[in-house]
This record gives C-alpha cells, structure tokens and sequence, in this order.
C-alpha cells in the first residue's frame, strides 16, 4: 500500500467508513460514522502516554503513533506521545496533571488504578485485565497459552497490508505484543477523533456504547464488552492459526 492509499485508507477508518475489501471478503461492514466531513477534527490535540512495557510492545506503540501522525497532519490536528518507565512516579503526576492524557500500559500499577478510578485520565491495558474501573479498558482478555491474539502469516481482512507495512518499516515479524501496541495507538486516536474530545469521560462514554466498534484486521468489528470493559475479538490457534471466537472461551475479565 502506498502513501496515498494508506492516507485515504486512514480518513474512511477514521470516519468509520468501509471498504472494497471488507466487502469482497464477507468481512462484517463497520457502520458509517454521523460526522463523515472533512476537516472535522482540526486542531485536534491528542496526547498519549506510555508507560513501561516491553520492548516489542513500545514499538507496536511508536508504528501506530506515526501511522496516526500522517492522517492528523492532514487536518491540522496533532498526536504525540511520551514515554515513561514501569514504576515512574513522575508519569502518573504528569498525567493527573494534563487529564486529558490518555494512558497505553501493559502493566496497570496501584497509581494507574487510582488515576483511573478518579477518572483522571483514561487507561488502555494491553495486560492481562486487572482492575474494574470505568475508565480502565483492557485490549485483551487472559488467552490460554495456545492462543494468539495476533500472527505474522495473517493475510485476510486487510492483515496482510499492515503486517507488510510493519516490516517495511522496522525489517521485522509484526506478533501479539507489536500488535496490541498499534491497536492501542488506534483505538486512543480514532476515538478522540470520532469523539471530538480528550476527556476521560467522553472517551469512556464513547467506548462503552454498543455502536462503537474498531478495525484490527480480524474480520470482525473489535468493541469493549461495556460491563467487563474487555474488547470483544477473535483470537488463533497457535498450532494453525484457526479463529477462537472470544465469546466461545470461558476466560474472564477482571470485573468477572
């Protein structure tokens, strides 16, 4: 995919838009967004925080930031990110500080618990679901050791171009942890884009109804069970990569 496609691919996500391909595919069609006008989202500010993590995960994080940064730059809005170290103390005051900061970890701390119980700031965990919080969402329910949340031989549903584009840019394998990285990225922009806001309460609000979906490349809309506040998906097998449909598993969440 080139730079063109991929900034026009990027507007129709945004805007919540589908595509030939989804179609073609039999993929489920994601609905089409209220405020589809360009320019709608100009001097939007987005400010993302992560916090430790591993190194492959901190990469996933940086690829879906610049990929995020090309479609801002065509509306004068803007998204940054900063980087804070597993136990940081100057990470959750900066963060309480701004409130409208939203928070990419794998690894929920006391600190971050209480940020976002007080509902200053939203969290994105891309760890094992540890807290019930309402402005605490978790990427990924606990997967049994032969399931995968994402793989590098993936090709439908658009997962082929991003692996692709993920290894032109960094001459590497795109797997689970790169993946929840860039969907965390995704899903922190396109949400304050669609939800013309950085509040913790819009955002939450906006992820918690049963009309807000994303696309990650699974063939099916990804959106947050609104009580456990864990994002519904399919998963793999890892010894062939067949789907596990997340409503099939008995795995919980942590408000279970």
């Amino acid at each position: 995919m080139n730079r063109r496609n991929f900034l026009l691919n990027s507007i129709a996500c945004l805007a919540g838009l589908t595509n030939s391909r989804r179609a073609a595919e039999g993929a489920t069609a994601l609905p089409v967004a209220p405020s589809a006008a360009l320019g709608f989202f100009v001097n939007l500010d987005v400010r993302i925080a992560a916090v430790g993590g591993a190194a492959r995960f901190l990469t996933g994080i940086r690829f879906g930031l610049q990929e995020a940064q090309h479609a801002a730059r065509l509306f004068g809005a803007s998204a940054s990110l900063r980087e804070f170290a597993d136990g940081d103390a100057d990470a959750v005051a900066a963060i309480v500080t701004d409130r409208r900061t939203i928070v990419v970890c794998a690894d929920v701390t006391a600190a971050i618990t209480r940020a976002a119980a007080g509902g200053q700031c939203l969290v994105l965990n891309a760890g094992a679901p540890a807290g019930c919080e309402p402005f605490l969402f978790h990427l990924a329910r606990t997967r049994a050791a032969t399931e995968l949340v994402w793989h590098d031989a993936l090709e439908r549903y658009g997962a082929a171009q991003l692996n692709a584009r993920y290894a032109a840019a960094h001459d590497a394998a795109m797997d689970g942890d790169v993946w929840l990285g860039w969907l965390a990225v995704k899903i922190a922009w396109e949400s304050a884009v669609r939800a013309q806001s950085t509040d913790p309460g819009v955002l939450a609000g906006y992820l918690t109804r049963n009309t807000t979906v994303f696309d990650g490349h699974k063939g099916q809309p990804l959106r947050f069970d609104p009580r456990t506040r864990v994002l519904r998906q399919p998963y793999y097998r890892a010894v062939d990569l067949g789907p596990v449909m997340e409503e099939t598993t008995s795995a919980k969440g942590a408000c279970d």
